[in-house]
């Protein structure tokens, strides 16, 4: 599997004329991926066995990139000019982390990317010719993501013949459960907050409760036809209704517990269950610990 190119914040390398590409974790002959663990060990005084009291991760993902413009289609032109150095460095080079994807020349990790910016840049010259950089690229975590993942209670009604069904106002009919099960994609341990939005079809009470997750939502007061919009993601968490103020009292009804994704190993299955009739759709962005694969 080889790089073919890499995307950053919507743009290609090779949108720049830099399309020979090669990637690498460290110049060490075991690289360090970012997924190291720091440990907090304690022990009684007249024991032997240390406790692992906490476990985080010691650093962030980072890597090195030579894009150079010596290929066939530059062979003649392969110096980079004042203007595209500046506008590369100016692409590259900022405070605030984008996304970054490599695409190879087979599927399988294309749906993973990084958040991050790249930090340092060393000039690759033929003689006194720029043709490239040496590019270090600095993740905001020590593992990449995969691309948003949305699941849901319900699915389209289809006849005997595939056809779609409507109903008298010509809107899609769905089937729905109030149980419903998802399995994590996850490559960590831990939990996951997701965006969620709930449409409900009866008034009362919404809670949904996951059967391994310590953690049921519960929002009183709920009327039919109300639209609750969870956000989560992004560390951002935050509650909407559809009916504004008419749903009186929003956040005293709600005990501020938000939706999300278990993952244990071994045990990547989530079993939700809706305590009221509702359409319910999540949405969340799983952790991919793929360094391995430059």
């Amino acid at each position: 599997m080889q790089v073919k190119d890499i995307i950053y914040d919507g743009q290609k390398f090779s949108d720049y004329g830099l399309l020979n590409v090669y990637v690498s974790l460290s110049e060490e002959l075991t690289p360090d991926i970012g997924n190291k663990l720091e440990l907090t060990k304690v022990k009684a005084a007249d024991a032997d066995v240390y406790h692992i009291v906490n476990a985080q991760y010691q650093d962030v993902v980072q890597f090195q990139i030579e894009a150079t413009r010596i290929n066939c289609e530059y062979i003649n032109n392969y110096e980079m000019t004042g203007k595209e150095i500046n506008d590369f460095l100016f692409w590259l080079n900022r405070k605030e982390p984008h996304k970054f994807q490599v695409i190879y020349d087979k599927d399988g990790f294309n749906d993973i990317y990084y958040m991050g910016t790249f930090t340092e840049f060393k000039p690759i010259k033929v003689g006194a010719a720029l043709v490239g950089f040496n590019c270090t690229f600095t993740a905001n975590a020590p593992f990449a993501f995969h691309e948003p993942v949305t699941f849901t209670n319900y699915k389209i009604k289809v006849d005997n013949t595939g056809k779609i069904i409507k109903d008298a106002n010509g809107n899609i009919e769905h089937d729905r459960s109030k149980e419903f099960r998802y399995n994590s994609i996850s490559t960590e341990e831990g939990f996951i907050y997701c965006d969620c939005t709930v449409k409900l079809f009866e008034d009362g009470d919404f809670t949904l409760t996951n059967e391994y997750d310590l953690n049921p939502v519960v929002v009183k007061n709920c009327k039919s036809g109300e639209i609750l919009t969870f956000k989560g993601s992004n560390n951002v968490k935050n509650l909407t209704s559809s009916l504004g103020d008419a749903h009186k009292k929003l956040f005293n009804d709600f005990n501020f517990r938000f939706p999300r994704v278990m993952n244990v190993f071994g045990n990547p299955h989530n079993q939700f269950k809706s305590s009221l009739d509702a359409e319910i759709t999540m949405t969340y962005i799983p952790i991919a610990k793929v360094g391995e694969i430059f």
